[in-house]
């Protein structure tokens, strides 16, 4: 905020830029009468923010900006939200979605929310697919996830949209002061996020209080994690043991709430203890088990980041499996296997949908190595379809197996 006032006193934020600014909601009617240490803060950091910017605006000016940019942030992947951001703003990642800082800006403000939304945000794409440099972080980039009609609203997700009904409603509510009725939240509770397993008939019936707890328990280790980032190798037990509770459980889906959380936080830990070929079989279930399910598009930013990542990790365990185990089947597998992830991958990214970015020049330098170098890359050619299919069989039997 000390930038854009002091952007604004120094004449390099042009006019229309700085009433776009001013005319975006601001929810302050909302923030005042809710009060709390909230908005005490928002006053504390309005005259600060006006002291160091030595800005001729008046204070309520200065407080209607703070208002505007002050609450909770949207994030373009919708991993690891933080809990207090932005409400114009968007999240700064890094190619692989990593979040590094914020992006204002007023036109990408006006886009309104959705739980099922038709574009996402990117912080990494060229500015023309015929532009062959890369602009600084900080760029804002709006791609479309499926066809748009003409007249048809574009839309955003400022939450994560994997969650339940009445989660995503609460946050919607506490954050952004509105309540969604996309195509997603009037489907309520039976919608994909909130449906269990169900039951077989000759069973008891699901206990209503039993999966409650059981999602507090899962949710509380989530949460605990989730606040103390680069933590997550010394949770590995306890997240290990919230995985398996549910996976035991029978009736929690693999894709709902907060199961796909937790095996992402397990997964990273895992990775962080070098623990590869068990890090790549969690990746492996969300890959093909939980991504289809919540991500309809192959080139959704979440399944091109979890492709990327599994193909990443599915070199560096064949490398590991071919000093270890040579003669084993399990290597040829896997390299056709990495094969058919990459194969995906330049599809998703390069046929699907034109999204020109630092992701698509590191997966096609990547690809153009394979080509060359892998040596399972002219076996699974000569039999593309059988190869894909061979690959994807073996790994999903190899995760049903092990019951992950």
């Amino acid at each position: 905020m000390i930038r854009v006032l002091k952007q604004r006193k120094a004449q390099v934020l042009p006019d229309g830029e700085w009433d776009q600014l001013l005319s975006l909601e601001s929810h302050r009617n909302e923030l005042s009468l809710a009060g709390g240490e909230r908005w005490q803060d928002l006053l504390l950091m309005m005259k600060a923010a006006k002291t160091y910017s030595s800005t001729t605006q008046s204070l309520d000016v200065v407080l209607q900006i703070y208002c505007i940019v002050s609450a909770t942030e949207r994030s373009p992947e919708h991993v690891n939200d933080t809990d207090q951001l932005i409400v114009n703003s968007f999240t700064l990642t890094t190619p692989t979605l990593h979040p590094i800082g914020l992006v204002l800006h007023p036109k990408a403000a006006l886009l309104n929310h959705s739980c099922n939304p038709n574009a996402v945000v990117r912080c990494d794409a060229r500015l023309s697919p015929h532009d062959s440099t890369f602009p600084q972080y900080g760029s804002l980039a709006i791609h479309a996830l499926r066809p748009i009609s003409k007249g048809e609203e574009i839309t955003v997700s400022y939450i994560e949209t994997t969650f339940p009904f009445r989660q995503r409603q609460q946050e919607l509510q506490d954050r952004y002061f509105f309540t969604c009725d996309c195509d997603l939240c009037l489907q309520r509770q039976n919608a994909i996020t909130d449906r269990f397993i169900p039951s077989n008939p000759r069973d008891a019936p699901l206990d209503p209080t039993a999966l409650t707890e059981m999602e507090q328990r899962a949710e509380s280790v989530f949460r605990d994690v989730e606040s103390k980032p680069g933590s997550e190798a010394s949770q590995t037990e306890r997240l290990s043991d919230a995985v398996k509770s549910l996976a035991q459980s029978k009736v929690w889906p693999l894709h709902r709430y907060p199961f796909p959380q937790l095996r992402q936080q397990l997964m990273l830990a895992l990775l962080a203890k070098q623990q590869f070929t068990d890090a790549l079989y969690h990746l492996a279930v969300l890959v093909v088990k939980v991504d289809p399910v919540l991500f309809a598009q192959a080139h959704h930013p979440i399944r091109t980041i979890h492709a990327w990542t599994f193909w990443n990790l599915c070199t560096c365990v064949m490398e590991e499996w071919t000093r270890e185990r040579p003669m084993q089947v399990e290597v040829p597998m896997l390299g056709l296997l990495s094969c058919a992830v990459m194969d995906d991958l330049v599809r998703a990214l390069g046929l699907e949908v034109d999204m020109p970015g630092h992701l698509e020049q590191m997966v096609n330098v990547a690809y153009e190595s394979v080509k060359r170098e892998d040596l399972f890359w002219k076996e699974y050619c000569a039999h593309r379809q059988e190869s894909r299919e061979r690959a994807w069989s073996w790994i999903q039997n190899k995760i049903d197996d092990m019951a992950i």
